[in-house]
């Protein structure tokens, strides 16, 4: 189904990736990237209402970097009931850690 666009929905004028569904038992989410207003690709979350209506989506900052693209969100969920995420990103590496290529997974 298409969802509709913000501000009652999570798409936008921009491109939006990847869109990764999860349930919890504290709700239930929406993560995806897409471009925010610095024009850096971000990974965002909409969170889903009682009525089941996705909403306006959110920065994720703890996800994002600013000047760099984060994309492709993946949610999982683990044996311990917590959850996984794994994305793609351009950020620069470290001496310990370097980067290959344009695009690497976190």
């Amino acid at each position: 189904m298409h969802l509709p666009c913000a501000p009652a929905g999570p798409n936008t004028a921009a491109v939006e990736r990847s869109p990764s569904f999860v349930e919890t038992w504290y709700g239930t989410f929406l993560f995806y990237s897409t471009t925010g207003p610095a024009g850096d690709e971000d990974i965002h979350v909409s969170i889903m209402d009682f009525n089941g209506n996705l909403g306006q989506g959110i920065v994720v900052k703890e996800l994002s970097t600013t000047g760099y693209q984060d994309q492709m969100p993946t949610l999982r969920a683990r044996g311990d009931g917590g959850f996984e995420v794994t994305f793609n990103s351009n950020r620069p590496g470290t001496a310990a850690n370097p980067v290959f290529g344009g695009q690497d997974a976190y």
